[in-house]
């Protein structure tokens, strides 16, 4: 193998090394945003949950609200 082919195929290889680097990292942190968002779907599931929730408390409280506001005004 000449000395050209050489220095071409070391550089080719150094050049596969470094993207092998990259790609790994890039992996990595692919990884991380994944589980980032997994969380954040959670935890959006949960507010999202408590504040349908809350929504049924005030609809009842309103309901209530209104029903005794009806009785007061029949009292008088």
């Amino acid at each position: 193998m000449s000395e050209d082919m050489k220095v071409i195929l070391s550089a080719i290889t150094d050049l596969r090394d470094d993207m092998n680097a990259k790609f790994a990292e890039v992996d990595q942190k692919l990884s991380t945003v994944m589980h980032q968002v997994a969380h954040n779907t959670e935890k959006l599931n949960e507010i999202t949950s408590a504040q349908e929730r809350q929504e049924r408390i005030l609809e009842i409280l309103s309901k209530r609200s209104i029903e005794h506001e009806s009785y007061i005004r029949k009292q008088y």
